[in-house]
């Protein structure tokens, strides 16, 4: 019906759309027959053409190898990223920061604590993180039937079921490649297939992404220091991010 309203690989005809909607009583054909117009919105958040390229156009292809979960922690910082039913625009754009600390490494896969937060709440969960296989160079952490990630609920952007102001997504597995953005290291995330509304227990059919950077330690201000002349040279006192030396023990 959308495709006959808008005219998307045929030629438009809203009368088409609109018989469609009308002749059959499923709810949601009700409801988009009365917001119908509110569906192309292009009310459209920009981002960068290289992080859409990395989490949408480019993530089937992209074999890179994942050298984040090397690390005993890493904390990522970045955004959730909600794109239309087309896959063409944005539609939400939310910071999220989360970290990954490998409890226990079995070899074929590692338990992990995942500590995740988003709109001001914090979630955490100990799951697998696991290859996909060693041909796509694809990780993926399991949460389980039962122990899924519910998001933190969110704005209900479509119009599909109009008394149902937020929605909250229940994700089973989340899906990890490693990417360079503009020179810089991120991970992509993509939430697995059997994604759903808890809401209205229907699956989740938008495109949604997460791009996220590793947090890196600040190096020192030596430059600074060694401007400190022999005269002037006083006790230095260090705070507790000076060097962070990790793995620890290290060799």
């Amino acid at each position: 019906s959308i495709m006959h309203y808008f005219g998307y690989g045929m030629p438009a005809s809203r009368s088409t759309a609109l018989h469609m909607l009308t002749e059959n009583g499923i709810f949601n054909s009700r409801a988009l027959k009365y917001y119908l117009r509110d569906q192309n919105s292009n009310d459209w958040i920009p981002i960068s053409a290289a992080e859409r390229l990395a989490c949408l156009d480019n993530y089937a292809s992209n074999l890179n190898p994942v050298t984040f979960f090397e690390r005993r922690k890493t904390t990522f910082k970045g955004h959730l990223i909600e794109f239309d039913w087309t896959g063409v625009g944005v539609k939400r754009y939310i910071p999220v920061t989360f970290s990954i600390t490998i409890r226990e490494d079995h070899g074929s896969y590692k338990d992990v604590h995942l500590e995740f937060m988003m709109n001001g709440e914090t979630i955490l969960k100990d799951p697998k993180l696991q290859k996909v296989n060693n041909a796509s160079r694809e990780y993926y952490i399991d949460f389980g039937y039962f122990y899924s990630l519910k998001l933190p609920a969110v704005q209900n952007l479509l119009r599909d079921h109009p008394e149902k102001n937020n929605v909250s997504y229940v994700i089973e597995r989340l899906y990890l490649k490693q990417e360079t953005i503009d020179g810089k290291e991120a991970l992509i995330v993509k939430l697995s297939p059997t994604t759903k509304v808890l809401e209205v227990n229907e699956e989740v059919r938008t495109p949604i992404r997460m791009v996220v950077y590793p947090e890196t330690p600040s190096a020192p201000n030596t430059a600074a220091l060694a401007k400190v002349s022999k005269e002037e040279v006083k006790p230095i006192v260090l705070d507790k991010d000076f060097a962070v030396i990790a793995p620890n023990p290290i060799g």
